[in-house]
């Protein structure tokens, strides 16, 4: 049951673009120097990292937050990591520190729940290139005025490299004397079976150390796709006091790889999820559906024991600050990679575990759709120990959800003015700390406080914590659609797309929120348009700021992104109709969404409510699953677009599923089961070839621009060189960018920014005919 007030009206909508007719004064197509430019301007904006509401002062009601954020450095071509406290007064009124540069060798940097103690575990990278240079582990412990001592655990030989967030954790016990944390479990030295001490009994370099002859080039199953770091993890604990480490490895079951660790109530144990080994690992990174328990390793009995069930896709097990309750997110452990998910809460007393949310399959056009979340914030509670606050997708926005485990009932709670979308960082004595932005305002940071004793629903009073930019010449229209190719059991769903394009405006580019706008005036310029669909396929593109996508507005093109069948946030139902249908339902959302946006721009006569679009000018970009379907549509619909741009496509299924750390992914989505033991035949290969996009090769005739990260263990590298060879071959203008040092989201300073410009390159020369030099 979800509140009416709040789901009963979810239409498209238009925000951020009160002038939406107005369009981009004539220029010429901008050279590699402006669309530099335009880069380098976006990128100075920060992106939030995290914040962390922070002990409070003594004797004070302020309440105090440290944000961490991130900017490009294009002239050092690296990431720059900046911390500020904010402080916000009882008055409301905010006061802020400088900006400093974050170590960037900090792990985790923690608090204890009181306040007292602070542990920065810091990552020191090793020196030199040889086998036995490891990064070292420092633990710095501070109180409230001073340093107290530091704790080098890679001294202490217990265990190998320390977990990051992905799936690790580092929490401070409840009588704040323990750390528990994830780490690599210890491997016997590796040894050559020519080493001269190869075989002496004696020869194991420091005392007690084990040693393995000949398995120093022995493959080791990992967590796949920029996880291929973690491989046997293990729970650790640091006694702060004596710097004794202890690995918790007695009693937790063979098989079970633990992760997510959290102190239970009172120390009495942990709680972590549990990944069932398997014969051969599948990547974790963007798979929700992996199967997995949560489990309990009670130290006073050496028992380890699954809360709930052991054959379900778990994550994120948190506890109430009164230490009576345990939520967790849960799913089932197969089928789409990300999915509609259940809320599970359990009396810990009495283990009683019931569902406060289920899945959702059918939400209709203004229903509540179901959770779509990959995790649940690190602290979630109310301080009443009654409401659970988490992000989730609704549709093409981030919503900020509040759900009663009492009554099991759902609010979405306001956002941030100017925010169309918003996701938690922290929740902690009632005070909600988000990042929040819209296609047209880069994300900032807010506080607010939620009192318990009123309605969720009442007004939420934010203060924003950093600079809160609007984009004025930069509009955006969230549309609907109703899928025209029907599901056989789902029927005609529905589906929405984000409009984003350029507009006119009579001030600078950027301000400050509070800054009025006042239009320009309206051209008669119609603009390109990109057909832009998201990857995975089981994700969305929601209404938050996307870098790439403000930087192609601003060089004049219209970009369309489209959430087709398949994305999360319309129900569950939608997520499964794509099941067997890559290629075919993907693809015809995609030109649907194309042709009826063209249609509305050209019978909208004043322009009220899109630009006017060209449609001789249409182009396809995307990357993955969107890459995927770029070559799909330059395939299917030859002539149709005269550019396209894919980053890491799958092209081959029949060739990416040996190659892939998520092989079931092809199976899945293609109809087919999964197993481990599973091998190809001639009909499964047939089936992968039909609905590939390589299929469809022979019919290609639009220039092709293919970006690929040779360290993508996701999409391997070879994908993108089959089709560039393919349209190469057949005189089709086709270039390859090849990155070696990225993997699959080529997320590095360097791809990201020289790849924008290639990109609007490509598109100026074949979209609009007009050459760099021009």
């Amino acid at each position: 049951r979800f509140s009416s007030v709040l789901f009963a009206s979810q239409k498209a909508e238009v925000a951020g673009s009160q002038s939406l007719s107005l369009m981009m004064k004539p220029s010429s197509v901008k050279p590699a120097k402006e669309v530099a430019q335009v880069y380098s301007n976006l990128a100075a904006y920060p992106v939030p990292q995290s914040a962390q509401l922070l002990p409070q002062y003594p004797f004070s009601d302020a309440i105090r937050t440290r944000c961490v954020y991130q900017v490009q450095d294009l002239a050092s071509q690296k990431n720059r990591t900046l911390v500020k406290t904010a402080v916000v007064l009882p008055t409301g009124d905010l006061v802020d520190s400088d900006p400093v540069l974050r170590d960037p060798t900090t792990l985790w940097d923690v608090y204890c729940s009181g306040g007292d103690h602070r542990a920065v575990l810091l990552k020191l990278k090793a020196e030199g290139s040889g086998s036995d240079n490891a990064d070292k582990f420092v633990v710095h412990v501070y109180n409230e005025s001073r340093f107290i001592k530091s704790i080098d655990l890679s001294e202490k030989a217990k265990h190998g490299a320390v977990y990051g967030p992905e799936l690790g954790a580092c929490q401070w016990s409840c009588n704040e004397g323990h750390l528990l944390y994830v780490a690599e479990k210890k491997q016997p030295k590796n040894a050559s079976y020519f080493a001269a001490d190869a075989f002496s009994e004696e020869s194991a370099g420091k005392p007690g150390e084990a040693k393995s002859v000949g398995k120093q080039y022995d493959s080791v199953e990992h967590f796949g796709e920029q996880l291929s770091e973690y491989k046997r993890p293990v729970l650790c604990t640091l006694d702060v006091d004596s710097e004794v480490v202890t690995v918790l490895d007695d009693g937790i079951p063979d098989g079970v790889l633990p992760t997510e660790p959290c102190w239970a109530p009172d120390d009495a144990g942990v709680v972590f999820v549990g990944y069932k080994e398997l014969p051969y690992q599948l990547g974790v990174i963007y798979c929700n559906q992996r199967p997995s328990a949560i489990y309990y390793l009670d130290f006073r009995s050496g028992e380890c024991a699954v809360i709930g069930h052991d054959t379900r896709a778990v994550s994120s097990p948190r506890f109430s600050p009164c230490q009576t309750q345990l939520v967790w997110l849960q799913n089932e452990p197969s089928g789409p990679h990300k999915q509609c998910r259940r809320l599970i809460w359990c009396d810990w007393a009495t283990k009683d575990i019931r569902f406060i949310i289920d899945f959702v399959n059918q939400a209709g056009s203004a229903g509540f759709p179901g959770i779509y979340a990959d995790s649940l914030p690190s602290r979630c509670w109310s301080s009443n120990c009654r409401t659970v606050v988490l992000s989730s997708i609704n549709r093409s926005k981030d919503c900020l959800l509040a759900i009663d485990v009492k009554t099991k009932i759902g609010e979405l709670l306001p956002l941030p003015p100017d925010a169309s979308s918003a996701k938690v960082l922290d929740f902690h004595r009632d005070w909600l700390v988000v990042e929040a932005s819209a296609p047209n305002v880069p994300p900032f940071i807010a506080a607010g406080f939620i009192d318990a004793s009123k309605p969720l629903t009442s007004n939420i009073k934010w203060t924003c914590l950093t600079d809160c930019f609007k984009l004025n010449d930069i509009a955006w229209r969230v549309k609907q659609h109703t899928a025209k190719l029907a599901h056989p059991e789902f029927g005609n769903q529905l589906f929405e797309s984000i409009l984003v394009w350029p507009v006119g405006s009579s001030k600078k580019k950027d301000s400050k929120k509070g800054d009025e706008e006042k239009p320009a005036a309206i051209t008669e310029l119609p603009l390109p348009l990109i057909a832009f669909p998201h990857g995975g396929p089981n994700t969305s593109f929601t209404a938050t700021y996307m870098r790439y996508v403000c930087g192609l507005a601003r060089c004049g093109y219209a970009v369309l992104v489209i959430n087709y069948r398949g994305s999360l946030g319309f129900g569950k139902s939608t997520v499964d109709s794509l099941l067997g249908g890559i290629g075919e339902r993907d693809v015809s959302d995609c030109i649907q969404a194309v042709e009826e946006t063209l249609a509305e721009s050209a019978s909208s006569a004043d322009n009220s409510a899109l630009p006017r679009l060209d449609g001789e000018k249409l182009a396809a970009f995307g990357g993955s699953h969107g890459g995927f379907l770029g070559g799909h549509l330059i395939g299917q619909r030859p002539g149709m677009f005269k550019a396209a741009v894919l980053r890491n496509p799958v092209i081959n299924l029949a060739t990416m599923v040996g190659g892939s750390d998520i092989p079931d992914w092809v199976y899945e989505q293609s109809g087919l089961p999964f197993s481990h033991d599973r091998l190809l035949d001639a009909e499964t290969l047939a089936l992968l070839w039909s609905k590939s996009p390589l299929s469809h090769a022979s019919k290609v005739n639009t220039p092709t621009l293919v970006a690929v990260g040779l360290k993508d263990l996701r999409v391997p590298p070879q994908q993108g060189r089959e089709l560039y060879r393919a349209l190469r071959a057949r005189n089709v203008p086709t270039r390859l960018l090849v990155c070696p040092d990225d993997c699959h989201p080529m997320s590095s300073v360097p791809v990201q920014s020289s790849v924008f410009v290639d990109i609007v390159l490509w598109f100026n020369r074949h979209v609009m005919g007009v050459t760099e030099e021009a």
